[in-house]
């Protein structure tokens, strides 16, 4: 999940807790996360790391998303078979080494589409930004694409397919002791993020949302 995602509900903190300094930074990387001196991070995907505490927030559906002049330019896409054809952009379920593949499932079914990428981008930001300029189909949580949704930048592409739920944690060390204000802060984030409707957005019910 990206800081993005909390810093317009930061006033409500400030106005709580308006003895706390908070400093935000947005990084993909969870190695030596806390050598840095961070105190807890929010992150999606399953976490390997057995010295963190992972407080589990929700599960999120990643869904597939393109501009609509790719759309326009390239082949149609009618079923998940046809992925393979297309421009994928990039790094989220594709893995360094192996077969460019995107497991997808629905409600009755899932299946493995081997693609053919030109274009593999691990920040996922970056990796937005390219499929809003029409460089391929891209990967994105409801929450991160809504507004380019609704706006008509992006448009859901089989919106009935989506990835493995992906969790979303906040993260800290084991046995590290937290004080008042980084408790102050995690509990405020897991509250905002918990009862955020966004978050359990589905990728059907967004393409839903703009009828």
């Amino acid at each position: 999940m990206r800081v993005g995602s909390l810093h317009p509900q930061l006033h409500d903190f400030q106005a709580r807790f308006p003895e706390i300094v908070v400093r935000l930074a947005s990084s993909d990387r969870i190695s030596n996360l806390f050598e840095e001196g961070i105190d807890c991070a929010i992150r999606g995907g399953i976490l390997e790391d057995s010295t963190l505490v992972a407080r589990h927030v929700c599960d999120v559906q990643m869904g597939l998303y393109a501009s609509v002049d790719y759309l326009r330019s390239a082949r149609a896409i009618r079923q998940p078979e046809d992925l393979q054809h297309h421009r994928w952009v990039g790094g989220f379920g594709i893995q360094r080494g192996k077969q460019l593949t995107w497991h997808l499932q629905s409600a009755n079914r899932s299946i493995a589409v081997v693609g053919n990428s030109s274009l593999l981008i691990e920040d996922p930001d970056v990796a937005m930004s390219a499929c809003l300029t029409g460089a391929g189909i891209c990967s994105g949580a409801p929450f991160a694409v809504e507004s380019y949704v609704k706006s008509g930048l992006l448009q859901p592409v089989l919106p009935e397919w989506h990835f493995a739920p992906r969790p979303i944690h906040i993260i800290y060390p084991t046995g590290k002791h937290l004080s008042v204000r980084v408790r102050s802060f995690v509990d405020w984030s897991f509250e905002l993020m918990k009862t955020h409707p966004l978050l359990a957005m589905t990728p059907l019910a967004l393409a839903k949302s703009r009828n």
